[in-house]
């Protein structure tokens, strides 16, 4: 079977890639070594000297992290549609899994004139919502389906931009024009793999055809063996005898920073031994500076370090080197997040935001605890309790390390979907 995946960076690849990007070349090495032949259409690789027979970038017009083409290049990319036409004629395979934004319509209309399936994951609901998230701006979760409202997160999407009269209604009449876009391809995706019984309910909320769906989480942590804790304590100036709580991710307001910071004045009171570890991903500048203030309004200078955006490799030294991983998600996050997935695989408790498809992944008071996604309060309480009970926190750390949890591990159910997949092709 040849499969070809989408994404539009790659770790290694590209300065800039997340979650998503993870999961696909995750799936890439493991299909290849599952006798899959894989391979992946990416966007114009960014790193030196990084070259891949197997790894193949197309090419664009737009730059692809610009606000413009965040609006636009779902649209029309005439030179990405005929790239990946002449790509994939040649590469013949029999199924395209896309993990992509930006590369979507090329490759969904070269799918269609070469007759190949498709598959999605949805890894964000950017087909389903115009801020990927639902998320609006006040904190509360849309409950609205796609129509023409989302123009105006459109806009918002845009900020900054002389978006007046006759300007603005041209920038709705696209944004409409795109929404209308996105419905007409979600009808047109012949897979959908959801990660989640979660992420499966909205998308059937959302009109995506029940029997398209498939659930099944095939992201497996890569296996390696972490540094020492003296080593890793001396890469990172670190004193070895505190005691750390780690948040890794993007500096946005989604990822819960913000509430974290909250709970650590309150958690810092009582535990002066405690660090807070931040492994920063992408960051939205602005709300960097907003955290940045907010930790020292709070005298917190101390308390909280700041660690460079980490490949992943060095991601799982600082799992293994803290206590408790936090995952403070905002957002209806209901695709098992890569950071709370490797914490658990590699047994450390995880204190998660009760939100999305999250609860699917903690066994509440086995592997970790949940609290609601907005209160501080709540989450500084579940992290005292794990601190001040060192026999809670053994039993919770031995459950994990147990596998008693039995997270989901990839096997032959995700190719035999492929398999089926292709095969109604045939039938018809």
């Amino acid at each position: 079977m040849k499969v070809c995946l989408v994404a539009d960076y790659i770790p290694g690849f590209h300065r800039k890639w997340s979650g998503a990007e993870i999961y696909c070349y995750r799936l890439y090495e493991t299909l290849n070594s599952n006798n899959v032949d894989a391979c992946i259409l990416t966007s114009p690789f960014e790193l030196p000297n990084t070259t891949s027979e197997k790894l193949l970038p197309v090419r664009s017009i737009f730059k692809l992290d610009g606000k413009i083409a965040r609006l636009f290049q779902p649209l029309i990319d005439p030179l990405a549609i005929l790239d990946c036409y002449v790509k994939l004629r040649k590469i013949k395979p029999d199924i395209i899994h896309i993990h992509s934004k930006y590369l979507l319509l090329p490759v969904m209309i070269s799918a269609r004139l070469l007759g190949i399936k498709t598959a999605y994951t949805f890894l964000d609901y950017f087909l389903l919502c115009h801020r990927n998230t639902f998320l609006r701006d006040d904190g509360s979760i849309c409950p609205k389906h796609q129509g023409i409202w989302c123009a105006e997160c459109s806009l918002q999407i845009i900020a900054g931009l002389p978006a007046k009269n006759l300007l603005k209604l041209m920038l709705k009449l696209i944004a409409c024009y795109r929404t209308m876009l996105l419905k007409a391809i979600l009808r047109r995706i012949d897979l959908y793999i959801a990660l989640t019984e979660a992420s499966k309910k909205r998308a059937i909320e959302h009109g995506i055809a029940e029997d398209k769906i498939k659930v099944n989480y095939y992201y497996v942590p890569k296996i390696t063996q972490p540094e020492n804790r003296a080593a890793i304590a001396r890469k990172y100036n670190l004193d070895p005898a505190l005691r750390y709580l780690l948040f890794v991710g993007s500096i946005s307001y989604h990822k819960g920073l913000e509430v974290l910071i909250s709970a650590l004045r309150l958690i810092a009171v009582r535990h002066q031994q405690v660090r807070l570890l931040v492994g920063i991903g992408d960051a939205v500048p602005a709300h960097l500076a907003k955290i940045k203030e907010s930790i020292a309004a709070n005298k917190l200078n101390k308390i909280v370090i700041f660690l460079p955006k980490m490949e992943n490799s060095e991601v799982r030294n600082m799992i293994n080197f803290s206590e408790i991983m936090i995952v403070p998600e905002q957002w209806p996050n209901e695709f098992g997040p890569v950071i709370l997935v490797e914490a658990l695989f590699y047994g450390r408790p995880v204190i998660a935001s009760r939100i999305g498809g999250i609860g699917e992944f903690i066994v509440e008071g086995k592997n970790g605890y949940t609290f609601t996604h907005n209160d501080p309060a709540e989450l500084a309480a579940k992290t005292d309790q794990l601190l001040s009970d060192r026999q809670l926190y053994r039993q919770l750390l031995a459950y994990s390390q147990e596998d008693l949890l039995k997270l989901p591990v990839f096997n032959d159910d995700l190719i035999a979907i492929y398999r089926r997949t292709i095969g109604k092709e045939s039938a018809a």
